[in-house]
């Protein structure tokens, strides 16, 4: 197709992209037909079938700006039937609510997923649930190594066909908390390990408490999860939102949130909105600790009764004449403790229990 005829076709998506971005969708398709009379009836036909047909189009702002360059056309144009292989290859395949399954179907924020990991190479990059491959296809660009970890049957099958069976992909059809993820990074002792995924709602904290426990051999994840959980997970102490999950998780991790995907942007599309983290593993984080096992119950314990100051928590688990031994000032509430405060905490605990 001529250049002209393709940049007013994408021009005339694209008006029909923002117009159903804007308004409801039962509206967008009606406000956007207004802006294609000045079409002849082929390039009419060929606009407007291309907006019904494509799925993808239809729920993301163009990346570009007018006029057109034909580099930014290509570009669309491969992202968005990359996006078309993934929703199509897979239509005979319906999402099962027990595995929590909501595909991503924007390319763009499956490009931006894709780059938030950031590995030297040699890399090895495994990745939880890739479903139908959207994240999949971008993480293949930038890797030696991806292992796939697939709990669907048919999806596990579908994958490597849909990607042509790059020889860098492996896909392992296996329940992620049963599968031995110690002995996989083990096996690559020469490679730069991330783990990366859009992780199930329901089971996003054993995900993440498993990967936590693989700290020293990890140096990057990016997770998409549930927009609550994960500002959780990356709060700042003093805040609200700030307690055992943010602990635990940044004291094996430096955690960024980067930024939040609309529930639209996924198929089916789930009740509230995802965000996106990246953690940065700190290789000796246990190290720190004198007794792990003491730290897990005094954070747990504490937040339990967030609202209390630690002289009256800490009374529940310790006599008087150990609390009055303790560096700190007990009249404040575990919100306002930072994980090093927590970690001291604790290691004086055990000393002083040790030593008694």
């Amino acid at each position: 197709m001529p250049y002209r005829v393709t940049s007013t076709v994408h021009q005339v998506s694209s008006i029909l992209l923002i117009q159903n971005s804007v308004f409801p969708v039962r509206d967008g398709l009606r406000r956007g037909v207004r802006y294609l009379s000045f079409l002849n009836p082929t390039s009419f036909v060929f606009a407007l079938s291309l907006y019904i047909w494509h799925p993808v189009s239809r729920i993301q702002h163009p990346p570009f700006s007018f006029p057109l360059s034909p580099s930014c056309i290509s570009m669309y144009i491969t992202d968005n039937i990359a996006g078309l292989v993934m929703v199509n290859s897979t239509k005979s395949h319906h999402s099962h609510r027990r595995w929590s399954q909501n595909f991503l179907k924007d390319p763009n924020i499956a490009r931006k997923i894709a780059a938030a990991l950031q590995l030297d190479r040699p890399s090895l990059i495994i990745e939880v649930g890739p479903g139908r491959g959207m994240l999949t296809r971008y993480l293949l660009e930038g890797t030696d190594k991806l292992l796939c970890v697939e709990i669907d049957p048919q999806l596990a099958e579908n994958l490597p066909v849909s990607l042509d069976n790059p020889l860098a992909l492996k896909v392992i059809e296996a329940d992620f908390m049963k599968w031995d993820l110690n002995k996989t990074l083990n096996q690559y002792p020469d490679h730069y390990k991330g783990i990366i995924g859009n992780l199930p709602y329901h089971i996003t904290s054993p995900i993440l408490f498993k990967t936590l426990e693989q700290a020293a051999l990890l140096k990057q994840g990016v997770f998409m999860i549930q927009k609550e959980v994960a500002q959780r997970i990356a709060a700042d102490p003093g805040s609200k939102t700030y307690g055992i999950l943010s602990v635990f998780t940044q004291l094996y991790a430096k955690v960024e949130y980067l930024f939040t995907v609309s529930a639209h942007l996924f198929s089916p599309p789930p009740r509230v909105d995802s965000g996106v983290i990246r953690l940065s593993f700190i290789p000796d984080a246990e190290s720190q600790l004198l007794n792990s096992a003491l730290f897990r119950e005094i954070v747990r314990f504490t937040f339990g009764q967030r609202r209390k100051m630690l002289r009256n928590t800490l009374s529940a688990l310790y006599p008087h004449f150990i609390l009055k031994q303790l560096i700190i000032d007990l009249t404040r509430r575990p919100e306002s403790l930072s994980v090093d405060e927590f970690v001291d905490l604790a290691n004086q605990l055990q000393r002083i229990q040790k030593s008694s």
